[in-house]
């Protein structure tokens, strides 16, 4: 059954998997639809964050042949599995139902959870299913529940042929959509399942593209005098969210703030009221100032397509300046909840003694274990606190022709460390400047736009950014299109008139655009001619551990599919 393939697909995990899996069991116990939500709960079991979709691939095929069912997958790894139409339908055109099967993996900083082998571990509550301390991977698993759902149909049910597409690596580069095989596909109306407002109906989107820049900086040998101590400097427990979606709402962005966190620091450490960078690059450059403080290490964000929950720098703070730069923390923590108290309400910035083992909770360092005997050269912590506040983020412009929508926008997504290149460029590098050695900051920034001029814009002024900072390497990945709204479109019409039906009363969807990413774009350059519409229930908090589904959502969102597939049942070439 399918059960015993989702969990065979666990097998490797501990005996903690079975008390996951009968938790989950439990999570949607009398939930309907039965069969969306006993699929939805076997995906929650598999392993599948992106570009490791072996195993939830494996489930699929094992899915199609215990159904007899046909299935294709082309060499990125796409799989369609294909329903003959039933109850009527099997003369109308094929209709593809489209979603990925790869999902975000976000968790909270304390949450010691494996997204290479652990299953989730559901929770409900009230009107909403989530995860315990991860994201949940209703983006886009409810929607492969439900296009499983449907190929589970039985021969009765009024169905047109079926195409469902389960596309691979969406939440990293689109991958799938980008490399799929031009003959994996016969459909040319296609519902795509993976937006996130119940009511609503989506015929566009924005398109996007991705950066990464890189910028080295000197390290010094720890300094004598003044004499100073380690201090962790930890900003999190932001809302964070999808770097599209939630990009209009204001929310924190972690990184951006520990980068004006270590501003504060560092004018407090100054004493004398003057700027970090200008103290830092007077010090660098032999001046009479010192800084009085270093920056050891830092980090944070994770996902290119996240808003940045958590960020920390590890820094030495002279002796004398403790008291001083505690109490700049502290006043800008007030700031900061005075700026974004009414939305990030769980928003922390501590200051506290480094421990080289154990970190606030106890555990051990990981990401964070840092050398304490070097530090990063002063002026090119200037160079890197300037750039990470410079870069824009946030909506850069609203949309004139559709109210409330946002055209364009940024997400600096993560700041992290890497090792240069080559030893070879590390030897040289100290050998120039006399150092200790090099270390290697990337940032990674995420735009979004639903003008393609717009969004090359964009990134025109973040790789001049980029070359005023002295970034070593930058990176601009190929850009994603945008899908444009078609008025006219014939699936668009009637998904309008099922939705009426199922909402009742008179009441009808909205139409609208996205500012996220669909597969959508990229398919219809690659599929001339397919018709498309987008819709699913609500989800909120994706790409975040508050991710979680609103189950009254659900069950509507099946009905409606089900309608539009009858009508479309009855459509003859």
């Amino acid at each position: 059954s399918v059960q015993f393939l989702a969990a065979r697909a666990a097998a490797s995990h501990s005996k903690e998997s079975s008390m996951t899996t009968a938790t989950a069991d439990d999570a949607i116990a009398g939930l309907e639809p039965a069969p969306l939500w006993r699929f939805f709960k076997d995906l929650t079991q598999i392993p599948r964050p992106s570009k490791h979709e072996e195993r939830v691939l494996q489930y699929l095929k094992e899915f199609a042949a215990s159904r007899q069912l046909a299935w294709q997958q082309d060499a990125v790894g796409n799989l369609v599995i294909r329903r003959p139409g039933s109850g009527g339908g099997q003369g109308a055109p094929p209709v593809v139902i489209q979603g990925h099967i790869d999902m975000v993996c976000e968790k909270a900083p304390a949450v010691p959870h494996d997204f290479l082998r652990d299953p989730l571990t559901l929770v409900r509550r009230g009107d909403w299913l989530s995860a315990q301390g991860t994201t949940l991977g209703a983006d886009n698993g409810i929607g492969v529940a439900a296009a499983l759902a449907l190929l589970d149909c039985p021969p009765s049910a009024k169905l047109p042929p079926l195409e469902c597409l389960f596309t691979i690596d969406e939440e990293t580069g689109l991958t799938g959509a980008f490399e799929i095989s031009p003959d994996l596909l016969t459909g040319r109306t296609m519902l795509n399942l993976d937006t996130e407002d119940w009511g609503e109906v989506f015929i566009g989107c924005a398109g996007g593209g991705d950066m990464r820049l890189v910028l080295q900086v000197a390290l010094q040998r720890r300094p004598e005098q003044p004499a100073m101590r380690p201090f962790k400097l930890q900003l999190g427990g932001l809302l964070g969210g999808h770097s599209g979606l939630n990009i209009g709402e204001g929310r924190g962005n972690a990184v951006q703030l520990l980068g004006r966190a270590l501003e504060a620091l560092g004018r407090a450490a100054a004493g004398d009221g003057t700027a970090a960078t200008a103290g830092a690059v007077a010090a660098a450059a032999g001046g009479v100032g010192d800084a009085g403080w270093r920056l050891v290490a830092a980090g944070g964000g994770d996902k290119r397509n996240a808003i940045a929950r958590d960020a920390w720098a590890v820094v030495l703070v002279a002796e004398e300046r403790v008291a001083a730069v505690t109490a700049a923390v502290q006043s800008l923590l007030e700031e900061l909840r005075t700026e974004y108290g009414t939305l990030e309400k769980d928003l922390t910035l501590t200051l506290t003694p480094y421990d080289t083992n154990y970190d606030d909770n106890g555990e051990q360092q990981q990401q964070q274990r840092v050398n304490l005997a070097e530090v990063v050269a002063p002026a090119d912590v200037a160079r890197l606190l300037a750039l990470l506040r410079g870069l824009p983020h946030g909506p850069l412009k609203y949309s004139h022709a559709v109210p409330g929508l946002v055209e364009t926008s940024n997400n600096v997504a993560s700041l992290q460390e890497q090792q240069p290149a080559t030893p070879a460029e590390a030897t040289a590098a100290e050998a120039a400047n006399g150092t200790a050695g090099v270390r290697r900051y990337a940032i990674v920034t995420s735009t979004r736009s639903s003008l393609s001029a717009a969004l090359e814009a964009t990134r025109d002024v973040i790789q001049g950014l980029a070359g005023l900072a002295g970034c070593v390497e930058l990176e601009r990945g190929r850009a994603y299109p945008g899908w444009q709204p078609n008025l006219d479109s014939g699936v668009l019409q009637v998904t309008l008139d099922a939705y009426r039906e199922v909402l009742g009363e008179g009441r009808g969807a909205k139409v609208g655009a996205i500012h996220a990413g669909l597969e959508c774009g990229i398919l219809g350059q690659r599929f001339p001619g397919m018709d498309m519409v987008s819709f699913g229930p609500t989800i909120k908090g994706a790409h975040s551990p508050e991710e979680r589904v609103q189950l009254s959502t659900v069950r509507p969102f099946w009905e409606l599919t089900l309608r539009i597939l009858e009508r479309l049942a009855d459509v003859r070439q």
